[in-house]
């Protein structure tokens, strides 16, 4: 499982609540995200603008989960082995990483 969202880095305040990004068509989105503690969700909007200017939005909530209860989850259904890592390459996890990929093994 991977998820680019950590929240201890988003807790610190090291998490981006407004970004854009460029994307390869051209086109422009627009990240606009709040992490509410009370139900661990995201709540955000996703604004993509064109070339000529004109928006599409759309609104999104995403529960998000920390390590512990990614590997809590896994292990109720039936999963031995839950590895954490930080990138693709096997590097540690740790709070302030970008990325969690987990691995989960039965």
């Amino acid at each position: 499982m991977h998820t680019d969202v950590n929240v201890p880095a988003i807790i610190s305040g090291q998490y981006k609540e407004d970004e854009e990004r460029k994307l390869e068509n051209g086109n422009v989105l627009r990240i606009i995200d709040k992490y509410d503690p009370e139900t661990k969700r995201i709540n955000g909007t996703w604004i993509i603008r064109n070339q000529a200017g004109e928006e599409a939005k759309k609104d999104y909530s995403v529960r998000v989960y920390t390590k512990e209860e990614f590997i809590d989850l896994c292990k109720k259904v039936g999963f031995k082995e839950c590895k954490v890592y930080s990138d693709w390459f096997g590097e540690g996890y740790s709070q302030k990483s970008e990325d969690m990929i987990v691995v989960a093994t039965k």
